[in-house]
């Protein structure tokens, strides 16, 4: 057991040393990014040019609400009850018999079905879409005024499914929410979540989406992940006693639970979780999903920290380190070292 004085650093000072790390950590990145990224390496990989192609490919297709314009566009999914079945119906009609259909892009054939059709539009609509002659419970070959059915246009609702919808208002709400069950529902069957996925499958829009994905990827490498390592990761296993710029600020100091210095092997690890966590707020840039990932491993940490009564941080937890006020303390580097400074200064020692 070490002789040396230890006094832990409370989680009041640990919190603004890291606020301090992150927004300086943060601020670095956002600039190298909005400046390096977006301005130099994502024009020189093409990144613009294969993402415009993909947010034209979108928004022809109707599958999408797109907001903004030009570069500024974004495209969001149609969520289910937020838009009446007729959304879908019309934006899935579309999607088949008119922009799968049309010239502007380079779009594949339909793959194999039952009915061998090598072109998409109306037949392939009413036919391996809409499963008409199969039999659809709410959707038929439209009927001509004398009668005849016209196997050329889309398919229509059913008589009965139209007398419900001119109904009573029960029996309006109970239609329209069957018909946005067969349009939009968690399962993959649906015709809302099929026809994305025959957008998605699109080798146009595939090699175009793979593009920018890519230019982004390689863009973040010198913006992103480099600088976020040096700061949090490198320069505190370089300096003394993994210290960072809030932790030189505040004074503080990571030792080993054992009461010496951490090696640069605990530091690194601890770091690491900590560099985990700050990357999870960064990556939002690529998928909100990280965004999730963050504050659930910040919240652990954050109540690990607090009702520890070392504050210990996840990180500490997992690398066997603690913080301490390096002012107010007086450590080692091992037994050895110790031993030898209270042989040359017995007045300090017990």
């Amino acid at each position: 057991m070490t002789r040396g004085k230890i006094e832990l650093a409370g989680y009041g000072k640990r919190i603004l040393a890291h606020l301090i790390d992150f927004a300086i950590g943060f601020g670095c990145v956002i600039l190298l990014f909005f400046t390096l990224a977006l301005k130099g390496i994502m024009p020189s990989l093409g990144y613009y040019e294969a993402n415009k192609v993909v947010l034209d490919i979108a928004e022809a297709s109707s599958l999408y609400k797109v907001e903004g314009e030009g570069d500024k566009r974004t495209v969001l999914v149609y969520r289910g009850e937020d838009y009446d079945y007729s959304t879908y119906e019309d934006a899935v009609r579309y999607f088949y018999c008119s922009f799968l259909t049309s010239t502007r892009f380079e779009l594949d054939k339909p793959k194999d079905n039952p009915y061998k059709i090598t072109e998409y539009g109306f037949d392939y609509y009413n036919k391996v879409v809409l499963k008409l002659d199969e039999g659809n419970k709410y959707y038929e070959y439209h009927k001509n005024s004398d009668g005849t059915i016209d196997k050329t246009v889309a398919g229509e609702l059913k008589t009965e499914v139209k007398a419900k919808l001119n109904g009573t208002d029960e029996e309006k709400k109970d239609i329209k929410k069957e018909l946005l069950d067969y349009y939009f529902s968690n399962e993959e069957s649906s015709l809302y979540r099929v026809a994305l996925g025959v957008l998605h499958s699109q080798r146009v829009y595939i090699d175009n989406s793979q593009k920018a994905n890519y230019a982004l990827a390689i863009a973040l490498i010198p913006t992103v992940y480099i600088p976020s390592f040096i700061f949090f990761v490198l320069i505190p296993v370089l300096m003394r006693n993994g210290q960072t710029l809030g932790k030189l600020i505040f004074r503080l100091a990571v030792i080993g639970q054992d009461g010496y210095s951490a090696s640069r092997v605990r530091i690194f690890f601890r770091q690491m979780v900590f560099m985990v966590i700050y990357a999870c707020f960064v990556m939002p840039i690529m998928s909100v999903i990280f965004l999730g990932v963050g504050v659930v491993l910040l919240a652990i940490s954050f109540l690990m920290l607090v009702m520890s009564k070392k504050s210990l941080s996840l990180g500490d937890r997992l690398a066997h380190t603690e913080v301490i006020n390096s002012k107010e303390s007086l450590w080692f580097v091992d037994e050895e070292r110790e031993e030898k400074y209270f042989l040359a200064h017995p007045e300090n020692g017990s």
